[in-house]
């Protein structure tokens, strides 16, 4: 089964404070049993922090990019 989180937004004035890994590790320990993937699509104009916090914080493999630019 795999288990998609769409949105995990916490607003500006609570960041850095450990909140995101929080609430994210609590979705990931009550999860259902069969789950065996986790898959997340994210944007952000931050994309350097948001990929540090899904591939370094939260230990996400890197599998995807979808990349763009304005004519």
């Amino acid at each position: 089964m795999v288990f998609e989180l769409n949105e995990l937004f916490i607003a500006s004035d609570y960041r850095q404070q450990g909140i995101g890994q929080q609430l994210y590790r609590y979705l990931e320990d009550h999860l259902p049993p069969k789950t065996d993937l986790i898959a997340v699509i994210a944007t952000s104009i931050h994309h350097r922090k948001l990929l540090d916090f899904y591939l370094e914080d939260l230990g996400f493999g890197f599998r995807y990019a979808l990349l763009t630019k304005r004519p």
